[in-house]
């Protein structure tokens, strides 16, 4: 049977290699110019689906807010210059869990490349939102309001 671990060229034992960043964004960006050239443009892409979720089982990357917003920042750089302007980056796209910590950071460092976060609401709810965080958490052009969040 064959090793399918996170050992290639883009992971390193579930954590993200700080050198890919650039290419994380030319990859996404080929996605966004791909999926036009076949009749499909995309209204937004997300930088990576649960980018906290580090699973040895099967691939994943770890990636920080920090790379994310580097990823973010170069992918809307790219989306910029090439006619692109209007497709949104939404960032951190995973649980309620950490919603107080990563996508604040994220918010805060790259801000201007995000149009804003998004969650996946099964793992806890959303009452693990303090009024602090639901406040910042009106992020960019829209508020939050998925569970009646919004105010």
């Amino acid at each position: 049977m064959e090793d399918h671990s996170c050992h290639n060229t883009l992971m390193h034992y579930g954590l993200h290699k700080l050198r890919n960043v650039t290419q994380d964004a030319n990859y996404l960006f080929k996605c966004v110019q791909g999926w036009t050239s076949q009749g499909f443009r995309p209204h937004a892409i997300s930088a990576q689906n649960e980018p906290l979720n580090s699973n040895p089982t099967y691939p994943t990357s770890k990636l920080t807010a920090s790379q994310e917003g580097q990823i973010g920042t170069r992918l809307r750089s790219l989306l910029n210059s090439n006619g692109f302007s209007d497709v949104e980056i939404v960032g951190y796209d995973h649980n309620w869990s950490a919603a107080s910590s990563y996508p604040i950071q994220l918010m805060q460092d790259a801000g201007d490349a995000f149009y804003g976060v998004s969650f996946h609401c099964y793992a806890v709810s959303t009452e693990s939102l303090d009024s602090k965080s639901i406040d910042f958490l009106v992020l960019g052009k829209r508020r939050l309001t998925k569970f009646g969040l919004g105010r």
